[in-house]
């Protein structure tokens, strides 16, 4: 029975942790790994999806949710 209520909060906890970015275009980006890891997947995304466009670190800082 403690295992039952126990699930919901632990869920709850890894939730809180995660970090979560999204682009004009749709693309959405959840992350429990934390900030450093959504900003090297957001990289990736802007240089594949919209070549020529730079976004700076301050920038992808104040994206990231």
């Amino acid at each position: 029975m403690l295992a039952k209520a126990y699930l919901p909060l632990q869920a709850f906890r890894l939730a809180a942790m995660a970090s979560m970015v999204s682009c004009d275009c749709g693309w959405t980006l959840v992350s429990p790994s934390g900030d450093a890891d959504v900003k090297k997947h957001a990289s990736i995304h802007a240089a594949d999806a919209h070549p020529g466009v730079t976004i700076t670190d301050e920038q992808m800082s104040g994206m990231i949710k």
